[in-house]
């Protein structure tokens, strides 16, 4: 098998499948001889019995493993960037219930200068429109969770994860071109209600695939990337201090990015099982057993030409 390219040929590529056929046999054989000698089994083989066979955390999982980790990177900053759209500017309310900006406010400060805030001018007698903006992708995410997690079990993650991205992203262009305050409030609940979908479906993809022994590490580790997206929503927003529109559509269009790889990544593994596509399974459960890289790129490339 030719391992230079990422695109495998036609003989490639059944070389892999015979190598794939090959490492089922060899399992199937280990199998009935451990059977065979050992009797004694008490319990079922489960998932994690497969993964501690044949790895808990490979190359392919641990490239699977960063692809499902990266949206983390948008769903953080989508959280903390409210923090700098709706950013209150120093202000005092006289008695007619209206603001008294700070002379800070004008260009050039280091005081809040672009946000929603000043514009639709939530502030003093309407500081409560201010909150419920905050509060709304919370509302938002409690029906999300509800939502996506019935479509996960009923459709797959993959494909729970690419609707719940397309959503983020129409609700997060939706607050950066919103000509008032309702279409802003309804952007953000729709963006909570997303965000839902795609953590839910990226959290279970990344651990569903790790051995049991290294699945602590793995839940710990896809926080660093929500960490990196808050620090990346800290930045953005320091460059970007004149135009909250810019900035929110900074914070959205990142989403655009996970569709370049959307095809890679197989459905979980244990979706596969639980709705009896043991085939498709079986084959990318074989290709954690693979120690180098590029071979593994070109027969996860073979079977999904073979599947497609």
């Amino acid at each position: 098998m030719e391992d230079d390219g990422l695109v495998p040929t036609v003989e490639a590529c059944r070389d892999s499948v015979a190598s794939v056929k090959n490492m089922e046999e060899d399992t199937e054989t280990k199998g009935s001889k451990e059977t065979l000698t050992n009797g004694n089994f008490d319990h079922d083989v489960t998932f994690d019995d497969m993964l501690m066979k044949v790895g808990q955390f490979g190359p392919f999982q641990i490239v699977l493993y960063i692809m499902f980790s990266l949206p983390y990177l948008e769903t953080a900053m989508q959280l903390l960037g409210w923090v700098f759209v709706g950013a209150t500017p120093e202000h005092s309310c006289n008695q007619t219930g209206f603001a008294n900006l700070s002379s800070s406010t004008e260009k050039g400060s280091d005081d809040v200068i672009s946000s929603v805030v000043l514009d639709w001018h939530l502030m003093c007698d309407r500081a409560g429109f201010h909150a419920s903006i905050g509060a709304a992708p919370m509302g938002g995410y409690l029906i999300g969770g509800l939502l996506f997690g019935s479509l996960s079990d009923k459709f797959g993650r993959k494909p729970t994860f690419l609707i719940a991205n397309f959503i983020l992203l129409s609700g997060g262009l939706c607050c950066a071109l919103a000509p008032n305050y309702i279409m802003f409030l309804l952007g953000r609940c729709v963006v909570g209600m997303s965000i839902a979908g795609v953590e839910s479906a990226c959290f279970v993809m990344s651990l569903e695939l790790v051995g049991p022994s290294k699945r602590t590490l793995a839940g710990i580790l896809c926080w660093f990337f929500e960490t990196g997206g808050l620090m990346l929503a800290a930045g953005i927003a320091y460059l970007v201090r004149d135009n909250w529109r810019l900035l929110q559509a900074l914070y959205t269009l990142p989403a655009l990015f996970f569709y370049t790889y959307a095809w890679a990544p197989p459905e979980s593994i244990r979706w596969l099982l639980a709705n009896k596509k043991l085939d498709k399974a079986e084959r990318y459960v074989l290709l954690f057993h693979d120690n180098t890289l590029n071979s593994l790129i070109n027969k996860h490339a073979c079977l999904l030409r073979s599947s497609g």
